[in-house]
């Protein structure tokens, strides 16, 4: 996870992510979803194409079911799949989060007319 610690840009390891620990100064490492008892996953995992919880739950949430086209693609901050622009969920367009690297999600001018 890419994130700035009391002003200084750094990464976290994937390891105290979704901990509570509450990090980032933005509090991005703390955005996950309990999908089951034994599956919780940061929201950047989901609906990635890659598999981390029984059954798909994490590829097959109803966050899912609503992406951005594949012209609108993004590296997420922090996702097992680095270097990847894919689509993701409409729901992170505009909402106060900087989800991409590049804040394309949060970019009033390509959102707004």
């Amino acid at each position: 996870l890419i994130c700035e610690v009391n002003g200084y840009a750094t990464s976290l390891s994937k390891h105290v992510i979704c901990k509570g620990l509450k990090l980032c100064d933005d509090a991005i490492d703390t955005k996950c979803t309990t999908l089951s008892q034994d599956c919780v996953v940061h929201k950047h995992q989901m609906c990635d194409g890659t598999r981390k919880c029984p059954f798909d739950a994490d590829e097959t949430a109803s966050v899912c079911g609503d992406m951005t086209s594949s012209l609108v693609r993004c590296v997420r901050r922090f996702s097992y799949r680095k270097l990847n622009n894919i689509s993701f969920p409409s729901s992170w367009i505009m909402d106060g989060v900087r989800d991409c690297i590049n804040g394309i999600d949060e970019d009033s001018m390509k959102w707004l007319d």
